[in-house]
């Protein structure tokens, strides 16, 4: 289950985004769970219950602003995926300070819903790389890998062979 948390202090264009935040994950997946809020103090409060896996966030809001969020987030170590939204586009070169995974111009709303499916789809792949896979053989027992530290897979006969990253000897698998 992905889950997805949405920012905005304005409630029109909340609705809006959970919508077309919506309908661009189900390109990919039905597996997804989508939390708005319209007060990032309630953002915070949820996301100490459970992690959120991505979040989207409006910069500008009253009492606390996305960059708040932001730095409350990074301080807790959070691994979650920031995608900051804004109609400021002045303020992309401050958000790096956050490492955001992308940053999406509101409007004109033709270029925003292009370019939050495109954030979408490297999204996805991203999260893919991040997924874990679980190797066992008779040497090296269990094995917990991320897909992202699979450097090639052999094949040979009857069985696979998955040479690692810091994995001096290969897994192998029948």
């Amino acid at each position: 289950m992905i889950r997805i948390a949405i920012c905005d202090d304005n409630k029109s264009t909340l609705v809006q985004l959970e919508k077309y935040i919506d309908n661009g994950f189900r390109q990919y997946t039905t597996d997804i769970s989508i939390s708005s809020f319209d007060n990032g103090q309630l953002l915070l409060t949820a996301n100490n219950r459970e992690k959120f896996d991505v979040l989207f966030l409006d910069i500008d809001m009253p009492k606390i602003t996305g960059f708040d969020i932001a730095k409350s987030l990074r301080k807790s170590f959070s691994n979650c995926f920031l995608i900051f939204i804004s109609s400021h586009s002045d303020l992309v070169y401050k958000s790096f300070d956050f490492q955001p995974f992308n940053f999406i111009r509101k409007s004109p709303i033709e270029l925003f819903k292009s370019t939050l499916n495109d954030v979408i789809k490297k999204l996805m792949s991203n999260m893919k790389q991040n997924e874990i896979i679980v190797l066992e053989d008779e040497f090296s027992g269990k094995i917990i890998a991320y897909y992202r530290n699979i450097i090639y897979i052999k094949s040979d006969r009857h069985y696979l062979y998955y040479y690692l990253q810091n994995h001096d000897k290969p897994i192998k698998i029948r």
